[in-house]
């Protein structure tokens, strides 16, 4: 196996791990799968204008990002003093990415691709607010994403998730605590997360093979393992916001979640089922404020420690194989594995404005780790099971999945940077500039180290008025990632241009904002098949606020 195809189908393990495995509560199981196929955490998902600025988001603020408890965190408690006005907003949102390289055994006449990703996503969120009372309203959006990466030289695996999430919130001021300053919110939280895999035929054409076409479908090589999931999720969130001073502002919120887990493979002949529940129990803190510098500058800022865990969780595996007409079916069930996991994460986030410059800084660390263990000396264990197929002269012993065996995962991710933006009088324009760098890094006892990704980020943008109602903007991104650290020719090197706009008649009560980007790749090795990728990603918001 190839360097690249190593890397690819690493980076196809991570996603499937992450989606099983789960991630903490904020980032939900879609989420999770987004984050290994780097589409999250992404501030510019929600912000047309970092989108169209080349991505900036250390040193500009927009009404989705900047130091604020609710928009940073999450804590409900934060909600009432994050805005002065009630809004309603819709964001739809699209990603699209692409990967290919030239065939080598028709001399570059012909394409392979190799990677394939489509993501449609639509946010809203209502907000009614009396001020300095209560706010109370919903936040959701509903999201699709489809990967394709190949299986074998002739067959991809095309996976697709979907999920739905609605939040209800409630914040406001206890008239008899501290009305000034405590603040105190409640959420209460829905998600329906699924996610399907089919085996298709690789589709080849004059031109190429494609893997994102729709080719055949055929029988999945493996007959016991799940391919299709469902996560129905339910939980709230309690949260405080005490403010001290404009300097300090301390919050803290717990998060309960409630996870049903269901995976499925049907076929004609053949059901195999696997569910747990899974509660995830999060706590967290920040501190945030406003800090005055010497020589008129001041420094808002904001810091949030999170830490959750699952305890230990159990899986049940429930299978049915037909032994043809009139026979007995093969059948079984029992413990899977057991699983518990735990992890925690550290973001801050510093901006210094003195004048027209601003300077900015981010920094965040995610440590997570997970630890799976067959049930000990159990006759109605799945490898139990597993062998007694394995002996059964009718049984298709190419059909059946590896054993249950422990495993011990920890995965981390480190990221920091910087920038500056100045303020010019001309039009009331804005340039930045920042970078960035992310490292992560998965262990496991099974398969040892790896994958271990860097990404690079310089960002460049601007935005000017062009009318008194009309605001245009035009970014730049040059980004440099090795897929693996420990794998030669696994760098690439991605540059972005991107554009926007925001529509703002004066005295009206909405907004119009909109970001677009397209990005092209390269292999930053010396590969004769010469790699090459595409990618774009747009967001349109309408706002209003009344």
């Amino acid at each position: 196996m190839g360097p690249r195809l190593r890397v690819l189908i690493g980076a196809w393990v991570l996603a499937a791990l992450t989606l099983v495995a789960a991630g903490p509560v904020r980032a939900q199981f879609y989420e999770d799968a987004r984050r290994s196929l780097d589409l999250s955490p992404d501030p510019a998902e929600r912000s047309p204008r970092m989108l169209g600025m080349g991505r900036l988001s250390y040193v500009i603020d927009d009404v989705h990002h900047r130091s604020d408890v609710w928009e940073f965190s999450g804590n409900p408690a934060g909600l009432l003093d994050s805005d002065s006005l009630s809004t309603l907003e819709l964001y739809p949102a699209t990603s699209a990415a692409n990967r290919v390289h030239d065939d080598i055994a028709t001399g570059g006449a012909r394409e392979q691709q190799e990677f394939a990703l489509r993501e449609v996503r639509l946010g809203y969120e209502g907000w009614h607010r009396a001020p300095g009372e209560t706010a109370f309203g919903l936040i959701g959006d509903f999201g699709r994403l489809r990967t394709d990466l190949p299986a074998s030289a002739a067959t991809e695996r095309r996976q697709q998730f979907s999920v739905p999430n609605t939040a209800v919130v409630l914040a406001g001021r206890l008239s008899s605590l501290a009305p000034d300053r405590l603040r105190y919110g409640v959420q209460v939280h829905h998600h329906y997360q699924t996610s399907e895999q089919k085996y298709r035929a690789i589709v080849s054409m004059p031109t190429g093979d494609y893997i994102d076409k729709d080719g055949v479908t055929l029988t999945p090589p493996d007959l016991l393992t799940p391919l299709d999931f469902s996560i129905r999720s339910l939980g709230f969130t309690t949260g405080a916001l005490y403010t001290f001073a404009p300097s300090a502002k301390l919050g803290a919120d717990f998060d309960y979640t409630s996870n049903a887990i269901e995976g499925l493979n049907e076929g004609a002949r053949n059901s195999s089922e696997v569910q747990s529940d899974r509660t995830y129990r999060t706590g967290a803190g920040t501190l945030s404020g406003r800090v005055t510098l010497p020589g008129e500058a001041s420094a808002d800022y904001i810091a949030e420690y999170a830490r959750w865990g699952t305890g230990r969780t159990d899986e049940r595996w429930f299978i049915t194989l037909s032994r043809g007409t009139g026979q007995t079916p093969f059948s079984g069930r029992g413990q899977l594995q057991s699983r518990s996991e735990k992890g925690n994460t550290l973001r801050t986030r510093i901006q210094v404005t003195r004048g027209p410059i601003t300077l900015g800084f981010a920094a965040s660390r995610l440590e997570r780790t997970i630890h799976f263990r067959p049930p000990p000396d159990d006759p109605n264990a799945f490898n139990v099971f597993l062998r007694m197929l394995a002996g059964r002269p009718e049984v298709d012993s190419l059909v059946l999945p590896d054993s249950v065996v422990a495993n011990d995962s920890k995965e981390t991710r480190d990221e920091f940077g910087g920038g500056i933006a100045v303020r010019l009088p001309w039009r009331s324009s804005t340039v930045g500039v920042e970078y960035r760098q992310d490292e992560g890094e998965l262990k496991q006892t099974r398969s040892g180290d790896g994958p271990q990704p860097r990404v690079r980020e310089i960002r460049i943008g601007a935005e000017a008025a062009a009318t008194r109602v009309l605001v245009v903007r035009a970014g730049y991104n040059d980004r440099s990632e090795d897929q693996d650290r420990l794998t030669r020719g696994s760098e690439f090197v991605v540059r972005t241009v991107s554009t926007g706009f925001a529509l703002h008649p004066p005295q009206s009560a909405w907004t119009i904002e909109t970001g677009y980007g397209v990005g092209w790749g390269r292999a930053d090795f010396g590969d004769p098949t010469r790699i090459r990728s595409s990618r774009q990603q747009g967001i349109f918001r309408l706002r209003w606020g009344f």
